[in-house]
């Protein structure tokens, strides 16, 4: 099945708190009925988030009447293994929907997903709705024709307004208000001032992943100086890469380390991991030669050591993230192709920010981006797979339209997507069922 789509609004939801800031992309755009007579032309509101995730909301009118149903369904970007070779452009990018819900209306519930095939406008970065695929799924997706979009309508960036909004969404729902709601100030809990320090530490010399590692540090950095904008609060960053990578700079920055109860403490690696044989923890030891002629298992820190050390100096959330392998030291680092990414770094919600970052209960959170015997996939281009996942869920969760949000479900959903893309990657070749990544990113959170 084939449908044509009338474009009425690209908007881009940005937040302006870093340089060099995306935006969150949402498209409300109609498209005509087939094979149904009470309805008509049916109106969608997609969010797409980065990530590859989203969901979109679809408004039907009965004919000859004021009966309005509203459906909703999860969204996810769809991943082809690196292996296939498709005549398609990498602008081109699919969704699946899926986890449909009926939100008002009379009808039974709506069953089933669909496909809906996006096209990214070269000139502004904007993602243009361009076909769906709604029942005849076994054919493929690819053979669908194109139709253009109107130039003017892309790329311009405007808030939305709360008639359009109020098509989808009550006023008392959630999404609207926090929308609605405005930026305010962000008091912090228990009084006075709080500081975020920022421990990155990143491997970026290395000659196989040290892109991928630049890309990751550079990400991490933009990203939580937007938190500390938003909060009104101080940032500090040691940075621990290039040539001032090494063990006894790590030893130091946490030696140093005082934070406040108030404050927040972000430690965040990007580079080899490795096991020990003769130890059984869960969690990798992190490489940190300055030089490859140097020592493994002496140039080298345990997570968890690292953990407990930052835990015990007593902030009110400490937040502990690896992005490494957790397998042999002579494993191979496993590469796979680039995401297309959205627009990501969203307008965020004060409440939401506030729930993660300013709880009133301490938080003390460890995650690394693989299980024992396991390898870490990135792109030199990219980066870590289990690194974007995890900001991506994180900035998502911060967003206006998130609700509900915890730690648990951050981590969570970083997990579940870099387990699909590990899934869709080759370790190694040859291209073979065999030699697919497993990558099962773990993580704790204590109180």
């Amino acid at each position: 099945m084939q449908l044509l789509i009338k474009i009425s609004a690209v908007i881009a939801l940005c937040s302006l708190l870093v340089s060099n800031a995306f935006c969150q992309q949402v498209i409300n755009f109609h498209y005509p009925t087939q094979g149904q007579t009470d309805t008509s032309e049916l109106n969608a509101f997609a969010v797409l988030m980065e990530g590859g995730q989203g969901f979109v909301r679809v408004v039907s009118n009965i004919k000859g009447s004021s009966r309005q149903e509203i459906r909703e369904w999860q969204l996810q970007q769809e991943i082809v293994n690196a292996a296939i070779k498709l005549s398609v452009s990498e602008d081109t990018i699919t969704y699946l929907a899926f986890n449909p819900k009926k939100i008002y209306g009379f009808s039974p519930e709506v069953a089933g997903g669909f496909k809906m095939m996006f096209v990214r406008d070269t000139a502004s970065g904007n993602l243009h709705p361009v076909a769906l695929q709604i029942d005849d799924i076994q054919k493929p997706l690819y053979t669908f024709s194109l139709p253009m979009w109107p130039r003017d309508s892309a790329g311009n960036a405007r808030k939305l307004k709360p008639e359009l909004v109020k098509t989808f969404f009550k006023p008392y729902d959630d999404y609207y208000k926090n929308y609605f709601s405005g930026t305010k100030s962000i008091s912090i809990l228990g009084g006075g001032a709080a500081k975020i320090h920022l421990i990155i530490v990143a491997n970026t010399n290395d000659r196989t992943i040290g892109e991928s590692c630049a890309k990751d540090k550079e990400d991490y950095q933009d990203f939580f100086k937007g938190v500390a904008n938003f909060l009104g609060v101080s940032l500090s960053t040691t940075d621990i890469s290039g040539s001032k990578y090494n063990k006894a700079a790590l030893e130091n920055a946490l030696s140093s380390l005082r934070p406040g109860s108030n404050d927040i403490v972000v430690f965040y690696y990007s580079g080899h991991g490795f096991r020990k044989t003769n130890d059984g923890r869960r969690y990798p030891y992190i490489d940190l030669r300055a030089t490859p002629t140097q020592s493994f298992y002496q140039e080298s820190m345990q997570m968890e050591d690292i953990f407990n050390t930052i835990k015990r100096k007593g902030a009110r959330l400490n937040l502990v993230v690896s992005d490494c392998c957790n397998e042999s030291v002579d494993a191979n680092p496993a590469t796979g192709s680039a995401l297309s990414r959205t627009r990501s770094m969203q307008s965020w919600s004060e409440q939401n920010i506030r729930n993660l970052f300013m709880n009133s209960q301490k938080i003390s959170i460890l995650a690394t981006a693989a299980d024992r015997d396991q390898r870490s996939s990135s792109n030199n281009k990219f980066g870590g797979f289990f690194s974007y996942y995890f900001r991506s869920s994180l900035d998502n969760s911060l967003g206006l339209f998130s609700r509900n949000v915890t730690w648990d479900k951050v981590l969570s959903s970083a997990k579940s997507n870099t387990i699909y893309k590990a899934n869709h990657t080759y370790c190694s070749r040859p291209y073979i069922p065999a030699n697919i990544c497993e990558q099962t990113p773990v993580y704790s959170v204590f109180d």
